[in-house]
């Protein structure tokens, strides 16, 4: 709040009158001035806390990310190893669960992301202090977080579909083979699941290179390869037939493809 005071006296020239005037709008401006000041040095320590509360929490979900790549890993083996159990339980109906070639390993991830920070920046509306830039890369990040998530949860959500059967009987050896085709067919959903989790993954990598995330090559080796030498000598024929059909339409994005400019 700003107080102006009356003059003592009426100005008897008009020397005095502009002096006076000028008195008061010189004191208008300061004051206006050391107020913008302080507000201006009261943003800054807004943006600077802000700043340091995304850098904690960012470095506490490049942790959670972290544990959900190792969460990736093993649900990748444990997920296959149960597909190759089912799978010989379907062959071989009836195998007792000990003769059976495994026994069913049943893991799903659970690395929740924090966000406070970043919510809280947005409604107290300090992002607009902020240079755009900056902002939209932090928007990016939790998009990309939030892509994770939502792969996380259907990833749970089909996990409890496929564990369902323990519920009332843990061996599997006691399945029909009706329920076996139901149970092999979820655990295939849930290999898909778990390879789009770490697509989600990956993607977050290729611009965020510090959190750590599986490879590309950990991702893609998931699905079913026929690039043997065998594979390729049996198919052959078949691959030039392929390869003919879509030569031209392959040619045209691979050149779309060049044509895109490099970050």
């Amino acid at each position: 709040m700003l107080d102006i005071h009356p003059a003592q006296h009426a100005a008897s020239t008009w020397k005095e009158f502009f002096i006076h005037i000028a008195t008061i709008v010189l004191g208008l401006l300061i004051a206006v001035g050391l107020e913008q000041f302080v507000e201006y040095i009261h943003h800054r320590y807004e943006v600077r806390d802000t700043r340091e509360m995304l850098r904690d929490e960012r470095e506490k979900n490049q942790r959670a990310v972290a544990l959900l790549t190792a969460s990736f890993r093993l649900q990748a083996v444990e997920y296959q190893n149960n597909f190759l159990v089912l799978n010989y339980l379907k062959q071989h109906p009836g195998t007792p669960e000990d003769k059976l070639p495994g026994v069913m390993l049943w893991g799903t991830s659970d690395s929740p992301f924090v966000e406070s920070a970043w919510k809280t920046a947005l409604q107290t509306g300090i992002t607009s202090l902020m240079p755009r830039k900056e902002v939209v890369e932090d928007e990016r990040l939790y998009a990309a977080l939030d892509s994770i998530a939502s792969a996380e949860q259907v990833l749970w959500s089909n996990f409890t579909d496929a564990t369902r059967y323990r519920l009332t009987d843990p061996n599997i050896s006691h399945l029909s083979p009706a329920d076996v085709d139901v149970e092999l067919d979820r655990i295939q959903t849930m290999i898909g699941d778990n390879y789009k989790l770490g697509l989600a993954l990956k993607a977050m990598h290729l611009r965020y290179p510090a959190f750590d995330t599986p490879s590309q090559e950990e991702v893609f080796a998931m699905r079913y390869r026929r690039d043997n030498d065998a594979e390729k000598a049996k198919l052959s024929a078949a691959l030039a037939l392929s390869d003919a059909r879509v030569a031209k339409a392959q040619a045209a994005y691979d050149k779309a493809r060049k044509a895109l400019p490099t970050e």
